[in-house]
């Protein structure tokens, strides 16, 4: 393109490869505006993807948090206030139901915090279970568990 100066409204001519380069030159950089606007949107990125993370990080650690406190017993509806509140290991009514797969495997979790044992049934614990079901059963010997995990996890 020649550096000749032309008034305005005057028509110049250039080559196809000269357009080409023109073109591509006034497309490559975005204008000032354009550029705020970009550097806006990445910067709206890093903040959601920090936002994002950092929920995350408190919803692992509510959870963890859920599974070490649950004691797998909550207060008969019958105390009253407490009347379904956690109570003290041992104390309380069972949270745990659970389904028995056969006479050598059974499933109970917990209700409150989604805890699982896999386990191997008693031939009393087996009878029981296929003729009263598993809800309200107590926390399997840690003998007979054959895996726990937390559903979820």
């Amino acid at each position: 393109m020649s550096k000749e100066t032309t008034q305005p409204g005057t028509p110049i001519s250039l080559t196809f490869e000269q357009l080409k380069e023109l073109l591509a030159s006034a497309q490559k950089q975005p204008n000032i505006v354009e550029q705020k606007a970009i550097e806006a949107e990445i910067q709206r990125e890093k903040n959601k993807a920090l936002a994002v993370r950092e929920l995350g990080k408190v919803e692992e650690e509510r959870l963890r948090h859920k599974r070490s406190s649950c004691t797998h017993y909550r207060f008969p509806m019958t105390a009253g206030e407490r009347g379904g509140h956690m109570a003290p290991r041992e104390r309380g009514e069972s949270m745990l139901s659970g389904q028995l797969h056969s006479q050598k495997l059974a499933t109970a979790i917990c209700c409150r915090c989604s805890m699982t044992w896999t386990f191997r049934p008693t031939e009393q614990e087996y009878e029981y279970f296929s003729t009263q079901g598993m809800k309200g059963i107590d926390i399997p010997d840690p003998s007979r568990v054959i895996a726990s995990s937390v559903a979820g996890v």
